[in-house]
């Protein structure tokens, strides 16, 4: 679709992997990575909810998990599907070449009511 609205010399930002890599990588991301995180999520949402006091202090680790549990997810999928780790970067930093709509400034201008004397 860019191809055709961008011309012949268009060229993606970040290289594109091939069909095979992306299949083989993604199945390996999903069935090793991201099975094996989760499995640990679990088992310390478990143990946290057991073992602390308060649901408050185990609510907040287990947040605390699923945030680090994603930063170590995120570049694990690139790496898995063969896409450079600034893949991301690349997609936000396109985002902010598109133009940006913005609202026509319209300003009021009040007349001035003159009351006649009678």
């Amino acid at each position: 679709m860019h191809k055709k609205k961008e011309g012949e010399n268009w060229s993606p930002a970040i290289p594109v992997p091939d069909f095979k890599t992306s299949a083989l990588g993604m199945g390996a991301f999903l069935g090793i990575s991201c099975n094996l995180r989760y499995q640990l999520l679990g088992g310390a949402d478990r143990w946290m909810t057991e073992r602390l006091t308060s649901l408050a202090s185990s609510v907040t680790a287990t947040a605390l998990g699923r945030v680090v549990n994603n930063q170590i997810g995120e570049p694990t999928r690139l790496f898995a599907l063969g896409l450079p780790m600034h893949a991301t970067l690349a997609q936000t930093a396109g985002a902010a070449a598109i133009p940006q709509l913005t609202k026509k400034k319209v300003v009021k201008r009040r007349r001035k009511v003159v009351k006649k004397r009678v």
